[in-house]
């Protein structure tokens, strides 16, 4: 199979608080597969409050404090998050999430499971 190692990376998938136990078990899969560490998080949302659980309405904020200090090399964020004009429903600029998260490499995925099993 072509499935590229990435041996010792570590890489986030950022998600909303439903799908994250979605997500698990494709990491674990993923993980296999890759040789990288996958944390898959499950990003509460402060804006909306608990029951706004889905990874669009993600605010850049709390994207941004959820990966921040994890020294991550990629980190995988729901493309459902961003409006047409490359901004979180907080207004915060998606190149503002990059600046601060870097040297990790922010992706954007509009299909995040395809996304992991891409990497």
């Amino acid at each position: 199979g072509g499935v590229s190692r990435l041996d010792g990376r570590r890489i986030a998938l950022q998600t909303g608080t439903r799908m994250a136990p979605v997500f698990a078990p494709l990491a674990r899969a993923a993980e296999a597969q890759t040789g990288a560490r996958i944390d898959v998080l499950g990003v509460p949302n402060p804006m909306f409050g608990d029951t706004v659980t889905t990874a669009g309405l993600l605010p850049g904020a709390a994207l941004l404090a959820a990966a921040r200090g994890g020294a991550y090399d990629a980190v995988l964020i729901s493309a459902e998050s961003l409006n047409d004009h490359g901004r979180f429903v907080d207004d915060m600029p998606f190149a503002e999430l990059v600046g601060a998260l870097s040297p990790a490499h922010v992706l954007p995925a509009h299909e995040l499971a395809a996304a992991l099993e891409a990497l």
